[in-house]
């Protein structure tokens, strides 16, 4: 309720012959260009932006890895010898490469002998060994209480052409 419903005595102005009422009148057309505009300029920017982003820090990743594996390698045998160009992700190939075969060997019999040599000797330490057997103990599993030591692993038996047969645990040691 507004104060002309509350005091009868009070008359409304009536507006000005020249100026039409307002629902006649139409809304500024500018504001609706400009809204649609800036909506299309944000969906873009919203599609673009992630992509640009993951580029840009796997590009910059590629070129960290590069550059601090680049000093180890021999200048015989960097690409930019030969070539008048830099070859981006060498140094990533490199370190993909040294991590898959480290880890050949340490599955293998001879990584796993190495390893336990070099727990042995970290063991005898008297200020690596809190340090070591406190990181080891968040990073290794715990063996269970009549879990036997050693690599084991799921293998089906050879004579066994039945899928409901149960597989068995065979040692790889």
């Amino acid at each position: 309720m507004n104060q002309f419903d509350r005091d009868p005595g009070i008359v409304p102005e009536a507006p000005p012959a020249d100026v039409p009422p307002e629902s006649a009148r139409p809304g500024p057309f500018h504001h609706g260009l400009v809204s649609r505009l800036r909506n299309y300029f944000l969906t873009g920017l919203i599609l673009v932006a992630p992509a640009y982003i993951t580029i840009s820090l796997t590009w910059w990743f590629i070129n960290w890895v590069d550059d601090l594996v680049r000093p180890f390698i021999p200048i015989a045998y960097l690409p930019e010898t030969y070539l008048p160009v830099k070859i981006p992700g060498l140094g990533l190939i490199i370190v993909f490469v040294t991590l898959t075969l480290l880890g050949f060997l340490t599955a293998n019999f001879v990584g796993r002998k190495l390893v336990e040599v070099g727990e042995k000797i970290l063991n005898r330490m008297p200020v690596v060994r809190p340090i070591y057997n406190a990181r080891r103990s968040r990073t290794v599993p715990p063996r269970r209480r009549n879990e036997p030591s050693g690599s084991w692993m799921r293998q089906r038996p050879e004579s066994s052409a039945r899928p409901d047969e149960p597989d068995r645990l065979v040692a790889l040691e």
